[in-house]
């Protein structure tokens, strides 16, 4: 049987695509992995082993961000090739 998709409990409304504006500012590893459709291990993963992959920068201990648009960058030197 068919079944609609879930709606968001807080708004009471279908969820809104993720990213639907162009991101600025820092990212979380959570976001990362969202946008580059990965685990958050594996943007570790890729900070530790792929020398192109964006460095985070630490804010505090425990709290690690990446610039959005060092990721742009990054992503625009996989697909130029």
């Amino acid at each position: 049987m068919f079944q609609p998709p879930p709606t968001n409990p807080v708004h009471g409304k279908d969820e809104e695509p993720k990213f639907k504006e162009p991101k600025t500012g820092w990212a979380t590893d959570k976001e990362i992995a969202a946008y580059i459709n990965c685990s958050r291990s594996q943007v570790w993963h890729l900070t530790r082993t792929h020398p192109t992959f964006p460095q985070p920068v630490k804010i505090t201990n425990g709290m690690s961000r990446w610039s959005w648009r060092n990721i742009f960058k990054w992503e625009k030197t996989l697909t130029s090739k």
